[in-house]
């Protein structure tokens, strides 16, 4: 059995300025489910190689390798991109 989720607020991660794309898809791991809202930040923030370090040992202890997409980037097809937030 799986365990319940906690909630988790993105808000300290997301630089306002930069904004963020948005668009609905699905997941790229197994089982590829439809119906996830995509946002991915239009910029790049600055880290420390501590913090990329902290975040790797993070990643590293909570999802299984290998780490990233399970399937190639899928078509646009009918699909809305978004900048929000600019």
């Amino acid at each position: 059995g799986g365990r319940a989720a906690e909630p988790v607020s993105l808000a300290p991660l997301v630089a306002p300025a930069l904004g963020a794309w948005a668009y609905r898809g699905s997941l790229t791991t197994p089982p590829c489910a439809e119906g996830v809202q995509w946002l991915v930040q239009a910029g790049q923030l600055p880290a420390t190689p501590a913090q990329i370090a902290a975040f790797r040992a993070h990643q590293r202890r909570t999802w299984p390798e290998p780490w990233g997409a399970a399937r190639p980037p899928q078509p646009l097809y009918a699909r809305t991109v978004q900048l929000v937030g600019q």
